[in-house]
């Protein structure tokens, strides 16, 4: 009986650590494998696309590798999450703000060029001052919100194409162990 109970206070112990708000030493991984077919509508491509991403306190370190590439040029990746409404985006819902350039962008490191050849990727860590701090997009959206959304499956990773300018490419990010 004694036993029993330790483990289940710790049970609740560690999933309270599991899912505290803070991000602070924790170290998460995930992954987006996008395809044509998930975005919203689908499109017809025959390009495919993984990124992984691992956060670590307050910075997201991303790798987005272009397995096939897309008939037309790659002009820019990002994180998306969050309506402009303030809606979430899980899997099959469009309309995500950008809130992390991965490459194509303006800002380092998302100011890096976008893959052109098959296989060719690009990798970058951005970093926050603290959870509080606003990533891109409107509405608002603190670090701490985004990493939310990702830890909830209601972000996605997005490849925007000359073809394809509102998406060609679109994967929800989810564990790396999904």
């Amino acid at each position: 009986m004694r036993t029993s109970r330790l483990h289940g206070v710790l049970a609740v112990a560690l999933a309270g650590i599991a899912c505290s708000g803070s991000t602070t030493g924790v170290q998460t991984k995930f992954r987006a494998t996008l395809l044509g077919a998930n975005e919203v509508p689908a499109v017809t491509s025959s390009a495919v696309a993984t990124a992984t991403f691992t956060i670590s306190g307050n910075s997201v370190t991303y790798t987005l590798t272009v397995n096939t590439l897309p008939a037309t040029a790659i002009s820019s990746a990002h994180i998306h999450a969050g309506t402009a409404t303030g809606g979430t985006t899980p899997a099959g819902v469009g309309g995500g703000q950008v809130r992390v350039t991965l490459c194509g962008g303006s800002v380092a490191p998302g100011n890096q060029a976008c893959p052109t050849t098959a296989g060719g990727s690009v990798t970058g860590t951005w970093t926050y001052a603290s959870g509080t701090t606003p990533v891109e997009g409107t509405p608002t959206m603190t670090y701490n919100d985004l990493y939310t959304a990702v830890r909830t499956f209601v972000a996605y990773a997005n490849i925007h194409t000359a073809g394809n300018t509102g998406g060609e490419l679109r994967g929800q990010i989810l564990n790396q162990q999904q």
